[in-house]
């Protein structure tokens, strides 16, 4: 599908993309979702990148039902967020830790906790702990970066209590997957060590990683393009999370076309993993904080499991 007649059909019909998977739902109020998690059985939290606002939705309804501003929490208008990963009732978000466009480094290489809590519109969540942005020095040197430069976009959850990284970048040709050990600890105090274990990388024929989301006892890799001028399309893969193992390639993918995944999220019951597009090129040019809000939005596929 070519992105014009990709436009139509996000924007104005909400129909299916051609041989897809599932129809495309449409959500208003942000246009480059860039991180996500459930919170509830049918309710979700997304945050964008140019925004320093999460954006909370029901599945199924279109709009925006709460709005939570990280503003004072993290002290920046836009904190960057590109992963996110549900555990319990805590929901963990990393910056990207990448440079700027101009390539000087970022101030803001946010790393954090979010609770999960009851408000008066109904779930919501709240800043819990402290923030930390001295960890990117590490997962520098972990991924085997020989520049200083890393991109973060994935986040998942490990079922021992640690926080597994993916990054988009390549190194060699390969995806690494870098996990903090002792997540809860290092985002309780900002003296807390922060422990690493070893780092994977992962094979992903020419792919960044763009999403990770644990998955049962295995974890699903949303992989795509390591740059912006890459030419490769998006697929997905298992892994079972031991950094000595490969990734595996679905033997057969979903079609993605029109889209461009940036967040993976398993639903709660465990049968779809739904898939939401960063459709910024498709969006009007403005500020993801200026309205109208009904000029922005993103669109979300169900793949069965």
């Amino acid at each position: 599908m070519n992105r014009s007649v990709g436009i139509a059909i996000v924007f104005f019909c909400g129909a299916a993309a051609a041989g897809s998977t599932a129809d495309l739902q449409r959500y208003s109020g942000i246009c480059e979702p860039s991180g996500g998690a459930f919170i509830g059985p049918s309710r979700f939290a997304v945050a964008s990148d140019e925004s320093n606002v999460i954006r909370i939705y029901e599945r199924g309804s279109p709009t925006i039902s709460a709005s939570v501003d990280l503003t004072t929490f993290t002290g920046y208008e836009k904190s960057d967020l590109e992963g996110a990963t549900a555990r319990g009732d805590t929901v963990y978000w990393t910056a990207s830790q990448s440079n700027s466009s101009g390539g000087s480094d970022k101030k803001r290489k946010v790393i954090f906790a979010t609770r999960i809590v009851q408000g008066n519109g109904g779930t919501t969540l709240e800043p819990t702990g402290v923030l930390r942005e001295d960890l990117k020095p590490q997962l520098v040197k972990l991924s085997g970066s020989s520049d200083g430069r890393i991109d973060i976009e994935g986040l998942a959850a490990a079922p021992d209590g640690g926080l597994l990284f993916g990054f988009r970048n390549l190194v060699d040709g390969k995806a690494a997957v870098v996990k903090l050990k002792n997540a809860d600890l290092v985002l309780a105090a900002k003296d807390s060590l922060a422990e690493f274990g070893d780092t994977a990388m992962l094979d992903l024929d020419g792919r960044g990683i763009r999403s990770l989301e644990r998955v049962g006892d295995r974890y699903l890799i949303v992989a795509g393009k390591a740059s912006d001028a890459a030419a490769v399309d998006y697929a997905l893969y298992w892994w079972d999370g031991e950094p000595e193992h490969k990734a595996v390639a679905w033997e057969t993918q979903p079609n993605l076309s029109g889209l461009d995944p940036e967040v993976a999220m398993v639903l709660q019951d465990g049968r779809a993993l739904q898939i939401i597009s960063d459709d910024g090129d498709r969006c009007a040019e403005v500020e993801e904080e200026d309205p109208p809000s009904d000029q922005r939005g993103f669109s979300s596929i169900d793949v069965p499991l």
